[in-house]
Formats: structure tokens, sequence, C-alpha cells
């Protein structure tokens, strides 16, 4: 958030949010000069710089593109994807994204944002397929 100045600082803001319903939304910088987003946000003596102003990303976004890296054998991790996703205010993020068991990406389906916390405690945010509701 933006701090006394109304500049805004990294070390006072997190990535992300989540509203009064749990769902994740990642905070981004916009730019009100271009009307563009930056993310994540820019260092203070950048954003001291611009007129920027803190504002949240929609909670779903669009799976642009994908890879599966394979971590070295003896490091013993399994398998992980990374996803580019393009969000509905023009900023194209890459994430983690939590893949089903059996399941592959499928380019342009609708992903959301979600938080998780890994076994050592640390919170950061990671992409999944947006479940359908059945008809």
């Amino acid at each position: 958030m933006p701090n006394e100045t109304g500049d805004i600082n990294k070390s006072e803001s997190n990535f992300w949010r989540q509203d009064e319903t749990g769902a994740a939304h990642l905070m981004a910088a916009f730019d009100l000069r271009s009307g563009n987003y930056h993310f994540p946000i820019p260092p203070s003596s950048l954003a001291n710089l611009l007129k920027l102003e803190e504002r949240e990303l929609s909670t779903n976004g669009i799976l642009y593109s994908y890879t599966v890296l394979h971590p070295h054998k003896k490091s013993s991790k399994p398998p992980f994807t990374l996803v580019f996703v393009d969000f509905p205010e023009g900023v194209r993020l890459m994430g983690r994204l939590q893949v089903p068991e059996g399941e592959h990406p499928i380019i342009g389906s609708e992903l959301e944002t979600i938080i998780e916390v890994s076994a050592e405690g640390v919170s950061d945010y990671v992409f999944r397929p947006v479940l359908k509701e059945p008809k």
C-alpha cells in the first residue's frame, strides 16, 4: 500500500492479498501516466519517480504458455510446471501451476490465482485450472 507520502514501498506491501471470500489477488503497480500495470511492484526508488498506484489484479487469467521443468535426479525434487498467464489488465505473469494428477495444461484455459504454503511455511502464489461446475 502507499505510505504516508503516497509512495509505494515494496517492503510495506505483499505481492498478493486475499479478499473477504478468500480469493487471492496479485498486487501490481498501475502507472497513472501510461495506464500500464507493472508486476512485481517496482522498488520504491523507481516508484518515487513514477506516478504509481497499487492495484489488485483479477483473480483469473488465461494460460498463454507453459513448460515442465525436471530438476536434477540428485535433488530428489519432482518435475514442476511453469506457466505464463495473461490477465485482463494486460499483464503477463510467470508462476508455478498446480496440475491435477494425470492431466496436462491446455493453452487458452482459464487459471485462477491461489496462495500455497510450502512445508517450510513459505507462502507464494501459484496458479491452478479453474474447476468448471458440472451442468
